[in-house]
């Protein structure tokens, strides 16, 4: 169960929240997602809003239906074409942050080889 923020849309933390579990591995390649009504329970959602999350994880393809069987995870290919969109989102706001802070590029590899080496 997520706290849903204010700022954003239920359906995009509830989507968000879906594709981490896919992206992260804990649902796999054609793994059966459960169905609208059991994730409104599990979200304590209305399925109207889970409808819209499903919707959406479907138009990043990362889930698809299939008839006779329900809703399941897309292919790996799929799931590593979203992560690398998302990891190139992060990495660009990452950057512009720093960059507006008036960091040096070398500061920043440094500071991140620290982390990373942790």
């Amino acid at each position: 169960m997520i706290e849903f923020k204010k700022d954003r849309p239920i359906y995009l933390q509830i989507s968000d929240d879906i594709a981490a579990s896919i992206i992260n591995g804990i649902f796999k390649p054609n793994d059966r997602v459960q169905s609208i009504r059991e994730l409104a329970i599990i979200y304590s959602v209305n399925p109207n809003t889970i409808q819209k999350a499903m919707q959406h994880l479907a138009h990043l393809n990362l889930i698809e239906k299939v008839r006779g069987i329900g809703t399941i995870v897309s292919s790996r290919r799929n799931i590593v074409k979203h992560k690398d969109i998302l990891y190139q989102k992060d990495v660009s706001e990452f950057s512009k942050k720093l960059k507006n802070q008036n960091y040096s590029l070398e500061e920043v590899v440094t500071k991140i080889k620290e982390e990373w080496d942790k």
